[in-house]
């Protein structure tokens, strides 16, 4: 038995449900508290590769638990009135993404190692992320992969 998914009317733009749009508000603001961080460790040359790493951690704890969080919205109802749209839902994650380049590229030489094995964990949650957002707001990836 097949269940028909709701089609969007003419002209509506869809919107993520309001708990869609809470979780991704609580990753992006994890991520600007927790990406600032790890840069202020990086710059001042006074972090270890260990407090760095426990961060870089926190961050993909995060991702994993906003997963979680998407996984149990599948089904979300899209209505014109409630949460962010696909559009505004994606630029969100591209923000979150470009930060996390742009702090893995200050990476000091001496934890490269260190660094391949967080892209490795980084990659993963991050797949099992956007995975779980395609999920729920059709066509992300597509929308990412145009901006």
């Amino acid at each position: 038995m097949s269940i028909a998914k709701p089609v969007a009317k003419a002209g509506v733009v869809e919107h993520a449900g309001p708990d869609v749009a809470a979780v991704l508000t609580s990753l992006k603001a994890e991520s600007n508290s927790v990406l600032p961080q790890i840069k202020a460790l990086i710059d001042s040359n006074n972090g270890s590769i260990d407090n760095i790493e426990l961060l870089f951690h926190h961050l993909v704890d995060t991702f994993e638990t906003t997963t979680a969080l998407l996984t149990n919205q599948k089904g979300t109802v899209f209505t014109p009135q409630s949460g962010p749209t696909k559009v505004e839902a994606t630029a969100i994650i591209v923000s979150i993404v470009t930060d996390i380049v742009t702090t893995l590229k200050k990476f000091p030489v001496e934890g490269r190692i260190l660094l391949l094995t967080i892209l490795s964990v980084l990659n993963l949650v991050m797949k099992d992320f956007l995975l779980s957002m395609e999920e729920i707001l059709d066509d992300t990836l597509v929308l990412l992969m145009g901006l």
